[in-house]
């Protein structure tokens, strides 16, 4: 038996931005677009990867006012997790994202558990940490 995870939420106060944030930054695509009204979301992912896709939504999509106004706080304030990417280039994915302008909170760093890897934020606050192995 083989199991893999294949979607994450990732919440975001400004679908079209962290979309092209994750497009532009990260090279990812738009996978499908899903729109219910006050719930939609959209999915991006890499081409030649079967899984790890993610699901960009509101904070404010299927939960009580009151829920959406605490996600909505934490997102912004970068308190909810982080994603982790794995490349087999990490200067490349770095030039890539500073060449999109994202926010780039820490350049390229020989860590001491065995990757290289940077951090940046999406426009709604997410941290995202990019690694290669060492």
């Amino acid at each position: 038996m083989s199991i893999q995870l294949q979607y994450t939420t990732v919440l975001s106060t400004d679908v079209p931005a962290s979309t092209a944030f994750f497009r532009d930054a990260l090279g990812l695509t738009v996978e499908n677009e899903v729109n219910y009204g006050d719930l939609s979301w959209i999915t991006l992912g890499d081409p030649s990867s079967e899984g790890g896709k993610i699901v960009l939504t509101q904070p404010t999509a299927g939960v009580a006012p009151e829920v959406a106004q605490a996600l909505t706080e934490l997102l912004v304030a970068g308190n909810l997790p982080q994603l982790v990417f794995l490349t087999d280039d990490v200067d490349a994915a770095y030039r890539r994202a500073v060449d999109a302008k994202a926010d780039i909170v820490q350049d390229v760093l020989e860590q001491d558990y065995g990757v290289r890897d940077f951090a940046l934020r999406d426009p709604s606050g997410t941290a995202v940490r990019v690694q290669q192995k060492a």
